[in-house]
């Protein structure tokens, strides 16, 4: 459904202590795969994704989407990690 009005999406990182949520590229293909490869997780959503070729697909639509004003999509990244530091005292 397209949306009536346009909204003008501008992409932010939102950052907490622990994580960031980050606009999706496609570079977070291989981990949303890697961590959305569970049938399970899907059980309760309109998508379907059982192939990494799914994930490329939902991530590609949620890009055309942003393109098209219509959403913005966000990945959750380790926020202590992409600061460069040691996850293992967490």
């Amino acid at each position: 459904m397209d949306h009536p009005i346009p909204m003008n999406i501008i992409p932010v990182t939102l950052a907490g202590e622990q994580v960031s949520l980050v606009p999706i590229t496609t570079d977070h293909i291989d981990a949303l795969w890697e961590a959305g490869r569970y049938p399970e997780l899907w059980r309760w959503t309109w998508s379907e994704i059982s192939s990494r070729d799914d994930m490329r697909r939902y991530v590609d639509e949620a890009l055309a989407g942003a393109a098209a004003g219509r959403m913005l999509a966000f990945a959750t990244t380790d926020a202590v990690a992409d600061a460069g530091g040691d996850r293992s005292a967490c």
